[in-house]
């Protein structure tokens, strides 16, 4: 019958003929078994499949015995074989690729064979779950830590890595990171939550004018400082530049020509018209009114005895007849004439002594800002705050209020401005924290605490940088939560625009929606599907679209191993060290990046024209570095044994052992990784490879020839050395080799089960992009499982099965994270309500 099933994590499904024979010719089948019909729809799995497959299978593959921990006899109908679909994908790939039955055990002949395939395959793609369209279950989760730290760098724009701190992550679900079910907020973590939220802050200062401003440094007592005498020289800067636009200056005498008989005539005009104000008075003669008020003021309240300067001012303004009804116009400025006259000359021969006097000035420009900054409150030619403020007009009043404000924030306090400002500055920084709009009395929650730690007398900064950490270390920042309808509707429904906006920007950044999303959540557009492919256009142009490059396509090739692995034995491989495991790890960081940003076929990944390397990369990989190379750059691939991962370092150094390649670990790599077909651990009882004296003149190969030849061996190695061997020049640290460590020539050559030739790695890739539907297959499912952060379930299908399908129409990243974006269980979720229904058995 059967002997050891391998399977692994999923298998091929592609309709493609099984040419190879078998070793032996296969023993009759008995008479009763039925003879499968050529059109897989017309098959049932109890009346035709279920019996050839308990002939050939269940021997070794039932609830009984269970080799290779699979049992294949629970299953009855074609809706529990579904049900199972993993288990059953892994058998048609095992079926597809000759491994099973096993070599020893009876065959089937071709047709049925090719019969059973064909049906498996059929109801694989093609059958549909009863009942209506179900998304999985939905569950809130944490951030990652990835995503923990590109949060934290796009809501502040600094580049902290804060997570770098926290507890290594485990991978569930499809194998990522951010699975729901492994991720958990340990006592460990919450501390480390709170550390990173004090590290954070400390690059925060708090402007009234400008909000929330992050520094790439922390910042300290002397920036504060530094902080709080630039908001009161802002201010000045901005009083004094206020009024030179005023042309009024401390020795501009000709101004006094003009306004001490002008504010005379104003005095005789108020006996005609009480209700007339200077305002009105100054706009019908063409003058400033501020500068007639702050005059007034200065001849009523400034000193008038003595021989001082500003006195004698004074004094020629009060020798004036008081104001007569009879006198004319012409007579009064007849009578003013000779006092403004006489003031003009005092100010003439005065003017540093006038400076002096008013405020230890040096110059016409600082005696006014001093002056306006309100060290007097009256004075001729500069203005106090109030009278300033009435000279603008409304949009530079609103700017001195501002700056006076700040100012005041800054060196003491004033409850209804701090509570004022602190709203202005923590509403839009909490929005984007929690990703949504605040719920009502959530910002009153906040300004709340603010006010209980003001009252520990705690600066308004330093206070304000505590609500910030309460932000931070919030269930709504640091968890993805998602709500069920108002009124306690338990229907799957589609998700909330803003909702969607968080499952849009962390599948395709890794981290939090920009305003341009969240504004196209909060109106609504975000129901259309056209505007969520246009969405998700958009973002895969962004440089952040490496949050999936790292998270998702990094995480599924293995890329966080090589990054913590100590690497190879350096005895063996003295070229090795931390410097070159990093820089392996970038370029293939930055090849995965540019395919996404670029939009790129995903195949690209297996046969890409290019890579990136800096000139120490380019020299261990034996490529020509251009003289004026710095850094890192794109570098074409043509002709040379790079291109795509299969030529990358990284991932050779990833399956190898620390003394050697290993063609097997390679095998499971690309098998299992790249194609969904892995095959299972070795069994406990498999055995080294030979060593000893009648083995040392052989090959690697030879060697493992041997040990292939025990049948519980060559089940698996049949698939995995040719894959393996394909790789074979490439050494464990990734440079192209001729020899093996014996001196011995390598052999690159393999034949698969199913007959395909490889020869070396174009050999390989050739037999990659001629199973796309398998590569296709099972990228579809990692992206869609890394998306939902859940175990796909048998009620995915569908949606795999377009995203298949349309990747083999249009093959692009666009066209994965779309579909992935538009299907079902990524558009829906379902009510909490109805997680109580008993899930289906996970495949």
């Amino acid at each position: 019958m059967c002997g050891v099933l391998a399977i692994g994590l999923g298998a091929g499904l592609a309709l493609r003929p099984l040419v190879a024979q078998p070793d032996t010719e296969p023993a009759p089948p008995p008479d009763w078994l039925p003879v499968l019909s050529e059109d897989p729809s017309e098959v049932g799995f109890a009346e035709h499949a279920q019996p050839i497959l308990e002939w050939y299978c269940y021997d070794c593959h039932d609830r009984a015995t269970r080799k290779g921990g699979v049992a294949l006899d629970g299953v009855g109908t074609e809706r529990e074989l579904i049900e199972h679909f993993r288990e059953w994908e892994k058998v048609l790939d095992q079926l597809e690729g000759r491994t099973m039955p096993p070599a020893q055990a009876d065959q089937p002949d071709e047709a049925t064979r090719q019969r059973l395939a064909a049906y498996l395959r059929h109801v694989l793609e093609t059958y549909e779950p009863d009942g209506p369209p179900d998304p999985g279950p939905t569950v809130s989760r944490q951030l990652t830590n990835l995503e923990y730290d590109n949060t934290v760098r796009d809501l502040t724009g600094l580049d902290l890595r804060p997570a770098e701190q926290f507890p290594a992550e485990g991978g569930g679900g499809e194998g990522f990171t951010n699975n729901a079910d492994t991720l958990f907020l340990s006592p460990l973590l919450l501390e480390k939550y709170l550390d990173a939220s004090h590290r954070i802050v400390g690059h925060l200062e708090v402007s009234f004018t400008r909000g929330l401003v992050w520094h790439a440094e922390p910042v300290g007592e002397r920036e504060r400082q530094a902080w709080r005498d630039e908001s009161t020289e802002r201010l000045k800067r901005y009083r004094h530049d206020r009024l030179a636009e005023l042309e009024v200056f401390v020795d501009d005498a000709s101004q006094i020509v003009r306004y001490l008989p002008a504010l005379y005539r104003f005095r005789h005009a108020r006996l005609a018209d009480e209700t007339l104000t200077v305002e009105r008075f100054a706009e019908r003669e063409g003058l400033h009114a501020v500068y007639l008020h702050g005059l007034s003021a200065f001849f009523e309240e400034g000193p008038g005895n003595g021989d001082e300067p500003v006195a004698r001012i004074v004094a020629a303004w009060r020798g004036l007849p008081e104001p007569s009804a009879d006198r004319s116009v012409e007579a009064q400025d007849a009578a003013a004439g000779p006092a403004a006259a006489a003031a003009a000359e005092i100010m003439r021969g005065n003017v540093a002594p006038l400076a002096h006097w008013f405020g230890d000035a040096e110059d016409k420009r600082s005696f006014v800002m001093q002056a306006g900054y309100g060290r007097f409150n009256h004075m001729p030619f500069a203005y106090n705050n109030d009278q300033l403020f009435a000279a603008l007009d409304e949009p530079r009043r609103n700017e001195l209020k501002r700056l006076q404000d700040e100012d005041w924030l800054r060196r003491e306090a004033n409850t209804d401005h701090e509570r004022d400002a602190l709203r202005r500055m923590l509403g839009p920084f909490v929005r984007r924290a929690y990703r949504r709009p605040l719920e009502p009395g959530e910002l009153d929650g906040l300004v709340g605490f603010f006010d209980a730690v003001r009252e520990q007398s705690v600066s308004f900064e330093e206070a304000v940088r505590q609500t910030v950490r309460r932000v931070l270390v919030s269930p709504h920042f640091l968890l993805r939560i998602e709500a069920d309808r108002p009124g306690g509707d338990s229907a799957t429904h589609r998700v909330s625009g803003v909702e969607l906006a968080s499952r849009l920007s962390y599948l395709v950044w890794a981290s939090m929606p920009d305003d341009e999303l969240l504004a196209a959540a909060e109106a609504g557009r975000l129901d259309d599907d056209a505007e969520v492919e246009r969405q998700v256009r958009r973002m895969l142009a962004d440089p952040r679209s490496a949050g999936f490059a790292a998270q998702m396509l990094g995480q599924w090739l293995g890329l966080p191993e090589v990054a913590r692995s100590d690497g190879p034995d350096v005895e063996v491989f003295p070229a090795y060290d931390a410097a070159l495991r990093d820089a392996l790890v970038t370029e293939a960081r930055l090849f995965l990046a540019a395919l996404v940003r670029e939009d790129r076929p995903t195949l690209a990944l297996i046969d890409a024209d290019f890579t990136f390397v800096d000139p120490g990369l380019a020299a261990h990989y034996g490529l020509a570095v251009p003289d004026d190379a710095a850094g890192w750059a794109r570098q074409p691939t043509n002709d040379t044994a790079r291109g795509g991962v299969l030529g990358m370092g990284a991932f050779h150094l990833l399956t190898s052992y620390p003394t050697r390649a290993s063609p097997v670990l390679r095998g499971q790599w690309v098998l299992g990784t790249l194609l969904g077909s892995p095959t299972p651990p070795p069994p406990p009882n498999v055995g080294e490879l030979p060593e000893g004296e009648h083995v040392e003149s052989l090959s690697f190969r030879e060697r493992l020839a041997v040990h292939r030849a025990n049948p519980s061996c060559a089940v698996c190695h049949d698939r995995l050395d040719p894959v393996g061997f394909a790789m074979q020049r490439y050494d464990a640290i990734g440079r192209w080799v001729d020899q093996d460590a014996a001196g011995l020539p390598i052999d690159d050559r393999g034949t698969m089960p199913d007959g395909t030739e490889l020869v070396g790695v174009d050999g390989l890739r050739g037999y990659l992009l001629a199973n796309r539907d398998r590569f296709y297959r099972q990228l579809a499912r990692k992206t869609l499982g890394y998306a939902l952060g859940r175990e796909l379930q048998y009620t995915d299908r569908p949606s795999l099965r377009r995203i298949e399908s349309r990747l083999a129409e249009d093959d692009r990243f666009s066209t994965l994270l779309v579909e992935v974006a538009r299907s079902y269980p990524f558009l829906h979720r379902r009510a909490a309500a109805d997680e109580h229904r008993p899930d289906e058995d996970a495949p």
